[in-house]
């Protein structure tokens, strides 16, 4: 019996322009188990016109990070991202444009 080949581009609408164009043929567990790894050859690419670099955690100038949410490497947070107190975020994250993320209540 043949495993179906599911690749991740499936369910994030414009992949194959995204800086995870190198991994469009990957399935989505694959992806998510190669994260770190990904994330930071990622990292090598930003321009440190429009980030602020940190190690291995990469914010967009335009990026809100309140005080008391905590960032893990490796992790870049895309334009206008809002990132709340209290969130978390674990390293091998790469947050896209206009996203917010919270704690848990």
């Amino acid at each position: 019996m043949s495993e179906a080949t599911v690749s991740f581009e499936h369910f994030i609408a414009g992949a194959s322009a995204s800086v995870l164009a190198p991994w469009i043929a990957s399935s989505p567990w694959d992806i998510t188990s190669q994260s770190e790894a990904i994330v930071r050859q990622i990292l090598r690419t930003v321009s440190t016109a429009e980030f602020t670099v940190s190690g291995e955690i990469a914010v967009h100038v335009t990026a809100t990070v309140e005080n008391g949410a905590v960032l893990k490497a490796p992790l870049i947070l895309g334009a206008n991202c809002f990132v709340a107190a209290g969130a978390y975020l674990r390293g091998g994250n790469w947050i896209g444009e206009r996203c917010t993320v919270r704690a848990l209540s």
